[in-house]
């Protein structure tokens, strides 16, 4: 039996990251996977997404025998599971807890019963309290607050880390595990910690919106969009880490499902919550304006390619992509879509095939197609030659006026 410190349930870059950066603080560590070796001593799998530098701290983990892995619930033993079991939405990005419900259900079936289970998947607010009377344990959550490419630092270094639980004693012990981290830790209750997730998402939501509801109007009257950006980053009432540049809008599933978890708490509870209708409403308005500008365009031949697949850059991770929302809205207006994103080339695209084709060069892309659309602002398309494409591109020059074609 493998005595363990920790125990970190899932199979996502959530519970990869989690585990990771707990092994580097010293703490013995197991990954627990759905899908993985059984032998507690087995080698750990890849990263299920781009993550710098965690390869090398995989390798140092198992060198100094801080980080296992197990895909099942027995060989080892640990007073402390965390569960990072990615929380799936539905097609209106609703949570659906249902999946750490049955994750948690084995493991208390087949498993040793720990003395604390802390929580960092995203969670609606009362789920903590409703497992904690179910499954009898100290429950404490811990929200997460990861970027991914850059999982790793904002779990080890982060700005602040909210530890809320209804046991004290629960909630010191937590802190405690976590003494390696280099961040504030602010402690609360678990409804006050599952609000400040549901909060952070929403205002960070409620800026994308509102940035894009201003660059609407000021289109139309010549504004520099960047140097308003720029300008209310200066005012320190807003600060120059907001979200408050014009473009696609928020996307994947993070920011949504904490919106939609408000929007439906208010709607059970009969409280109106119309600025979070509003945000969600802005944001899904985003690609039919993007669609309209190129409509006006006027492209000798409807077909237009999406240079970039994934919501952010230096990330590989498709999931709910905004490229894949953008290619539907432009098929169902008629035009023939196409895909370029290099770092994309033999890696899954899920269900981006159905409304686009993927073209693994340049060189692919039909000569009579005119326009790019650059989605995500890789790195690797600033230098690229586009040839006869003209390009748009979405994260700079969403709002300003192109060259004809």
């Amino acid at each position: 039996m493998t005595k363990l410190q920790l125990a970190v349930i899932g199979d996502w870059h959530l519970a990869f990251c989690t585990a990771a950066s707990f092994s580097k603080s010293g703490v013995r560590t197991l990954l627990k996977q759905a899908k993985g070796p059984s032998d507690v001593t087995a080698g750990l799998p890849p990263c299920p997404i781009q993550e710098p530098g965690f390869d090398d701290l995989i390798a140092e983990g198992r060198r100094g025998e801080t980080l296992f892995t197990s895909g099942g619930w027995s060989g080892w033993q640990a007073p402390t599971w965390w569960l990072a079991v990615d929380t799936p939405v539905d097609d209106e990005d609703r949570p659906q807890t249902a999946v750490l419900i049955e994750t948690l259900s084995e493991g208390f079936k087949k498993g040793v019963k720990p003395e604390i289970l802390a929580v960092s998947s995203q969670v609606p607010l009362g789920f903590c309290r409703k497992i904690q009377e179910q499954f009898g344990v100290p429950v404490v959550y811990v929200p997460e607050n990861l970027r991914l490419g850059q999982g790793i630092d904002t779990f080890l270094k982060a700005d602040r880390t909210v530890i809320g639980s209804d046991d004290r004693e629960a909630g010191e012990r937590i802190r405690s595990l976590m003494n390696g981290f280099t961040t504030t830790f602010l402690q609360t209750n678990l409804a006050s910690a599952e609000m400040v997730k549901h909060a952070t998402n929403t205002f960070l939501a409620m800026s994308i919106s509102y940035a894009n509801e201003i660059a609407r109007i000021g289109q139309k009257f010549g504004v520099d969009h960047a140097f308003v950006t720029a300008a209310l980053k200066a005012d320190k009432r807003i600060g120059p880490s907001a979200y408050v540049k014009p473009g696609l809008g928020f996307a994947g599933g993070t920011l949504p499902r904490d919106l939609r978890v408000l929007q439906g708490l208010g709607r059970e509870l009969d409280i109106p919550v119309p600025l979070v209708d509003a945000v969600l409403k802005i944001n899904e308005s985003v690609d039919d304006v993007i669609v309209e500008r190129i409509e006006d365009m006027n492209l000798p031949k409807k077909k237009v390619l999406l240079a970039g697949y994934s919501y952010k850059a230096d990330v590989d991770t498709v999931r709910r992509s905004p490229a894949e929302r953008l290619a539907r809205r432009l098929k169902a207006r008629g035009f023939d879509v196409y895909g370029f994103d290099p770092m994309m080339n033999g890696r899954p695209l899920e269900t981006l095939t159905e409304s686009l084709t993927h073209c693994e060069s340049l060189q692919a892309v039909p000569s009579d197609c005119r326009l790019a659309v650059i989605v995500t602002p890789r790195a690797a398309f600033k230098d690229l030659n586009w040839g006869g494409l003209k390009t748009f591109d979405l994260g700079s020059q969403l709002w300003e006026k192109q060259n004809a074609l």
